[in-house]
């Protein structure tokens, strides 16, 4: 691990978030090599709308770090259209270290969606790890509903997954 201390015990709270263009509404991400990247909190947040490329629900682990203990609570999503989650671990063209990191233990609970007619087809989300060594793991989705509907399983996500470990959906 890196000498110097990442980020860690971060709470973002009654926040109304938009994305306009690209990006993502909650982003942990992308070059990390500050250690350890833990305790982050996302609660009770708006999300007005996230526009062009970007997603709702980002964590990208280009570099080292080691991400652990993100919660995402109490979150409304008014407009989406590219991916609802989005959480990799990958090479970017601008990583700086040659080593992977990890991103482990996550929670999305209550999480309230409203797709619009331009979302199915078209809206996807993706939790993938870099290789069978370093796996997205333990990733709860609990109380995550779309329009009014309680998601179970990843097809209902349009949820595409890669080099993960304990997706579960409660």
């Amino acid at each position: 691990l890196n000498a110097i201390q990442g980020p860690e015990d971060i709470v973002a709270t009654g926040c109304s978030v938009q994305a306009n263009g690209g990006g993502q509404a909650f982003e942990i991400g992308h070059e990390l090599i500050l250690n350890p990247v833990r305790n982050i909190q996302f609660t009770d947040c708006d999300v007005l709308g996230v526009h062009g490329q970007g997603g709702v629900f980002g964590i990208h682990n280009c570099d080292g770090a080691a991400i652990s203990n993100v919660r995402y609570e109490n979150i409304r999503v008014d407009h989406y259209y590219n991916k609802l989650i989005d959480m990799r671990i990958i090479k970017s063209r601008w990583s700086k270290e040659e080593k992977v990191g990890l991103v482990k233990d996550v929670v999305l609970k209550d999480i309230r969606v409203r797709n619009s007619i331009y979302n199915p087809g078209y809206s996807i989300s993706l939790i993938g790890g870099y290789d069978a060594e370093y796996q997205v793991e333990n990733v709860i989705i609990e109380d995550f509903y779309i329009n009014g509907k309680k998601i179970t399983h990843a097809d209902e996500l349009d949820l595409y997954v890669k080099q993960a470990r304990n997706v579960i959906f409660r």
